[in-house]
């Protein structure tokens, strides 16, 4: 039995991981803590197992306004540098 996690805003069919659960009965609650990278999985025997996500898969994809702010400052950038080229 494994624990699949997803990032649906990146691909909701592909899982970012998986990690193999030692609990062999069924799985039937999964918490996520609000503050840190922390899930907590029970079976339904009351065992329970706690999962810390991995930091590569913690950080957060670029916001478009980041992009944009970026694409900006290259556009700026390469217009500088056209004008500059001409004189």
């Amino acid at each position: 039995m494994a624990i699949h996690v997803f990032d649906l805003n990146v691909n909701k069919y592909q899982a970012l991981c998986q990690q193999q659960v030692t609990i062999k009965k069924h799985l039937t609650h999964v918490t996520f803590n609000p503050l840190h990278p922390i899930l907590i999985v029970g079976d339904n025997r009351g065992h329970v197992s706690g999962f810390k996500l991995s930091p590569n898969l913690r950080k957060q994809p670029k916001t478009k306004k980041h992009q944009e702010q970026l694409l900006s400052l290259l556009l700026r950038d390469s217009r500088y540098s056209e004008l500059n080229s001409v004189h």
